[in-house]
């Protein structure tokens, strides 16, 4: 049965997820980015008393949608779910973190902290920068390109904890993440 499966052109099992990168200036906010990470801002190298931050949330405990249908599957082609999603915001968990982190030092008297955020519910657009900005005047959020979280370091955290949760049979994200810290 499963040889006969395999051969039909028709395969409603499998899929692939796709990504419509719309963002026109993707690579010159990606640039904005890797630049901070290696201590550059505006051509500028950062002083002693600017730092950046990588955050990010944990968005698969969120309620989500799928922002495009998914597409059936055709001859030869297989299913296509879309990973676009839209998310309900949420700014007061990281607002809190942000609190939680500036008013302690060195960031409380830093110039500047650079936050590099994806463009999460909580903290995606112009509106988020200028909460941000009012709320505390040496915070710069920086958003990572649409699609492209994974240049920010804590997405790359998360999976590699959510990876080691999961296969080494962790009691716990917690454990996990301990343990990813100390090795």
């Amino acid at each position: 049965m499963r040889r006969r499966l395999d051969q039909d052109a028709l395969k409603p099992w499998q899929h692939r997820l796709w990504i419509f990168i719309s963002d026109p200036d993707f690579r010159p906010e990606a640039k904005r980015v890797l630049n901070l990470y290696t201590r550059a801002w505006d051509g500028t190298t950062l002083g002693a008393d600017e730092y950046v931050i990588s955050a990010d949330e944990k968005t698969s405990i969120q309620a989500r949608c799928r922002c495009h249908p998914t597409l059936a599957p055709g001859q030869a082609r297989a299913m296509r779910v879309p990973h676009n999603l839209q998310a309900r915001r949420r700014a007061g968990p990281f607002m809190a973190l942000v609190a939680q982190v500036i008013r302690q030092e060195p960031h409380a008297r830093a110039k500047h902290v650079f936050w590099i955020v994806d463009n999460g519910s909580s903290h995606r657009g112009k509106a988020a920068a200028d909460r941000l900005l009012a709320a505390f005047p040496n915070a710069v959020l920086v958003h990572t390109p649409v699609h492209a979280s994974w240049l920010n370091q804590m997405e790359i955290f998360f999976s590699v904890v959510h990876a080691a949760a999961r296969h080494r049979a962790r009691p716990s994200t917690d454990q996990a993440a301990s343990e990813v810290l100390l090795h």
